[in-house]
């Protein structure tokens, strides 16, 4: 992987919890070991753990507390993003329950690829990877009509 600028969209907070946020910064380690250049965009929550991505030495945006409609969040997450990535961004990877794909179509014409990070399978998403790790009954096929055709999903 040479200069590949990741763009990771998440969440932590007391009241949600720290998962998304783990999960994505084992992804990032990984991805930086690799040689890509990866940064975080968060909402600024009470818990927020920007304090772990400063010691990982991850650069991040602060996006403000409230939660906003997937039009805004796309909105502000793409102005954040153009102050972290100024040459573009190759790939975002998004772990988030409140965004789905409106949010992601928003963000296409700004990126090469997405990938999305979820394990409810309760939405439909807009990318072009979907990662649920968790093992379920049938899991092929609970995001078959949640996905577009070409969308590679990585599953169990």
């Amino acid at each position: 992987m040479i200069n590949m600028r990741v763009l990771v969209r998440t969440d932590a907070s007391v009241d949600i919890g720290s998962g998304h946020l783990m999960r994505c910064l084992t992804l990032a380690e990984q991805l930086r070991e690799d040689g890509a250049e990866v940064s975080f965009i968060c909402r600024d929550l009470p818990g927020a753990m920007f304090d772990m991505l400063q010691s990982h030495n991850f650069p991040f945006g602060k996006l403000p507390p409230i939660q906003f409609s997937q039009e805004l969040d796309a909105q502000l997450t793409i102005s954040t993003a153009q102050s972290l990535f100024a040459d573009g961004i190759d790939w975002v990877v998004v772990d988030h329950y409140s965004l789905a794909a409106e949010w992601e179509g928003l963000l296409r014409s700004h990126t090469h690829k997405l990938l999305v990070i979820d394990d409810l399978a309760n939405r439909f998403h807009d990318c072009d990877m979907l990662l649920d790790q968790n093992y379920y009954r049938d899991f092929e096929l609970r995001y078959k009509k949640l996905v577009p055709n070409f969308c590679l999903t990585l599953l169990g």
